[in-house]
């Protein structure tokens, strides 16, 4: 059983090192979700695929598919966003001070709390909170002076916090060491799926692992975590 740091049920504030119980998943409302700006087009990974062109629809769909597999392995291994998306993170009081977000935030769209009556109260921007977008993770904190706003919650999830966060396909990071060795590593990774239609070495324990020389360029450059 998880039981709330002292406080936080009455005022919405809780002090636990690690913050309060949080929830991520993509938003599925306003912005909406378009991942078409994809660090690799179809074509770049057909023509390092040397395959003859123009393509069939199959394999137009098929390689969008081993693009964007191939680039949420990057996340994963990178610890970045490579494309923009939209965030829900749900919270279910406040934290001591600031909220940790994702890399690269682009900015926060919504701020709002849920109180014990179900009511709903949205935050205004630069008065209510601030957002640092320069910091690996983004941060949104109270101004200067300023606390988070005290309120008996609702009983879980009472706290919204929609965001954006990745990178445009025309970002600089993608000319820089980093982006360069992403695409690469990404490179290897469709080519492993697209000619060997099995991209792992098989080990005897019965584990999966991928190739050194693909974790090799998809980690250059990892933002390191915390915790």
């Amino acid at each position: 059983m998880f039981l709330p740091p002292y406080g936080s049920i009455y005022g919405g504030y809780g002090y636990d090192r690690y913050g309060p119980p949080r929830t991520l998943r993509l938003s599925v409302t306003s912005p909406p979700q378009a991942f078409t700006a994809e660090p690799i087009t179809v074509d770049e990974a057909a023509a390092f695929l040397v395959l003859d062109t123009p393509l069939s629809d199959e394999d137009t769909a098929e390689l969008s598919l081993m693009i964007s597999a191939a680039r949420e392995w990057a996340e994963g291994i990178h610890n970045r966003e490579l494309v923009v998306k939209s965030w829900d993170l749900a919270m279910d009081f406040w934290p001591a001070w600031q909220v940790e977000l994702k890399s690269r935030l682009i900015g926060v769209d919504l701020v709002q709390y849920r109180d014990s009556t179900g009511a709903f109260t949205t935050l205004t921007p630069d008065t209510d909170y601030i957002v640092d977008t320069m910091k690996e993770p983004g941060l949104l904190m109270p101004p200067y002076t300023h606390v988070w706003p005290s309120f008996t919650p609702w009983p879980t999830s009472a706290i919204l916090v929609r965001f954006r966060a990745g990178m445009t396909n025309d970002d600089p990071f993608w000319t820089g060491a980093d982006g360069a060795r992403i695409k690469i590593g990404m490179r290897q990774l469709i080519t492993l799926w697209y000619t060997r239609r099995l991209p792992f070495e098989r080990r005897d324990s019965g584990n999966s692992l991928i190739p050194y020389e693909v974790t090799a360029c998809l980690s250059f450059g990892r933002r390191e975590t915390l915790y």
